[in-house]
């Protein structure tokens, strides 16, 4: 349900969704994609952070960080990225140049 609701652009109904469940990186991660939706960034990155710390893969986690990173640059906060955003930024990085 708040997948669709995302999908649909209804981030009030995908925080209202997910609200109830445990805290896990899938609730996270929509939590934090709602959030970002409905304008609350700051509220966002604590989301994607948490996101990030509950991921279970490292495919997770990535995309949790690189989230979080969009953001950061998006609000031009760029000083406000911590060892691990920096981290996968730059094993980003290095991975768009091997394959280029």
């Amino acid at each position: 349900l708040a997948d669709t609701a995302l999908i649909a652009k209804q981030p009030k109904r995908a925080r209202g969704a997910i609200a109830p469940l445990s805290p896990d990186y899938g609730v996270y991660i929509r939590r934090a994609y709602a959030l970002q939706a409905l304008d609350r960034k700051d509220a966002a990155l604590s989301a994607f952070r948490l996101a990030a710390n509950t991921a279970a893969t490292g495919q997770q986690r990535s995309s949790a960080v690189k989230a979080q990173i969009s953001l950061l640059i998006t609000l031009d906060r760029k000083d406000h990225m911590t060892a691990p955003v920096i981290e996968e930024l730059s094993k980003s990085k290095k991975s768009k140049e091997a394959t280029a």
